[in-house]
Formats: C-alpha cells, structure tokens, sequence
C-alpha cells in the first residue's frame, strides 16, 4: 500500500490479539517505520505514526507469539488532520 505524508492512527481488531506484536515496514522490510502504541488489549491494537514524506510499499505486519489462536478482523488506517 502507498500512503501520503502525514500522521496516522492505525487500529486492528480481532481476537486474542495480546498475544500479538506487530510492526510497519517498507520496501520488502528492508526499513522500520517507527509507531507509537496507544493501546494493545485482547481484541483491538491501535497505534500511531507521522510519515515525513509519501511511502510506497508499506506493509502492516501481525505476528501471534503463543500457542493460542489469534483472530484478525480488520485493519483500519485514518489520516488524522
């Protein structure tokens, strides 16, 4: 995905998602994006990051760390103004 200059709230929502970590990353992960949690709970993880310039390739990454099963819903990405 491409996104725009700016800053973002990204939020995901599921299940068991406590167990999770996550992370941004572009060009194939070959570079971190640097977020800021907000909130990491069991059934929504929402953070935020300022992008300096537009970023191209971007991926939103969710790695469950347990042996529990996780859930994913949505992933929702809103350019705060």
């Amino acid at each position: 995905i491409t996104l725009k200059q700016g800053t973002y709230v990204i939020t995901i929502s599921g299940e068991n998602l406590d167990a999770c970590t996550y992370d941004m990353v572009t060009e194939l992960g070959e570079h971190a994006i640097v977020t800021t949690e907000v909130i990491h709970e069991d059934n929504e993880i929402q953070y935020t990051l300022s992008l300096p310039v537009d970023t191209d390739l971007v991926e939103f990454r969710l790695k469950n760390e347990s042996v529990q099963s996780a859930q994913f819903n949505y992933l929702k990405i809103e350019l705060m103004e």
